[in-house]
């Protein structure tokens, strides 16, 4: 039986490219046997895709993807997240954004002021600046505002519209100082239905 405390541990196993079972069996800290049945358990539920006898290829977002979905189990937010960084969040909003058509940049620096972008979808003229977080606790007021300023910033050096967006893991979707907060479990719909609710979102032009 796969406890909820392995599939956790599990997490550490997921990893972007090819995985063995004894790759995984020896970072997870299991047995063989065990880390084929997680293995498949994560495979059943669309983590992960069969490589060959007892292998698995993992994405840049899988492991952010399983954890969403320990999260829908009921597993705390604070628990999984001990196991994501950065890297997994901006690896899955840009698949997302690439499989929606959306040219795709990360870590774009601009000066003066000097400031980051996590990720960048440019599409139909139109670019989405999106900062990644993975907060155990409420989002604070800030970031928000920061992120507008970024977009600002953004459209007065390449002259094109600007959304800025905050992708978090938490579950809940809302805006702040008009700035939609999503979920990354929610991303996908959003940017799915962007074009069409755009006129709704607040924009910098």
């Amino acid at each position: 039986m796969i406890t909820d405390i392995n599939l956790l541990s599990s997490l550490g196993g997921i990893v972007p490219g090819k995985i063995s079972s004894e790759e995984f069996a020896d970072t997870t800290k299991v047995s063989t046997n065990s880390a084929i049945n997680m293995m498949e358990w994560w495979h059943q539920r669309g983590v992960g895709d069969v490589c060959d006898d007892c292998n698995y290829v993992y994405n840049t977002g899988s492991r952010l993807e399983a954890g969403i979905i320990l999260i829908q189990r009921g597993i705390s937010i604070r628990d999984v997240t001990t196991y994501l960084d950065w890297r997994d969040f901006e690896g899955l909003t840009g698949c997302i954004l690439e499989s929606e058509g959306f040219d795709v940049q990360y870590n774009l620096m601009m000066k003066s002021p000097r400031s980051e972008i996590d990720v960048v979808g440019i599409k139909m003229n139109t670019a989405l600046l999106i900062d990644c977080k993975h907060w155990r606790r409420d989002v604070p007021y800030t970031v928000a505002t920061k992120q507008t300023l970024r977009a600002e910033q953004w459209t007065t050096l390449h002259k094109m519209t600007a959304v800025p967006v905050i992708v978090t893991i938490h579950q809940e979707r809302f805006t702040m100082h008009d700035v939609p907060i999503i979920p990354i479990s929610k991303f996908r719909s959003f940017t799915e239905d962007f074009f069409g609710n755009i006129e709704h979102i607040k924009s910098i032009k």
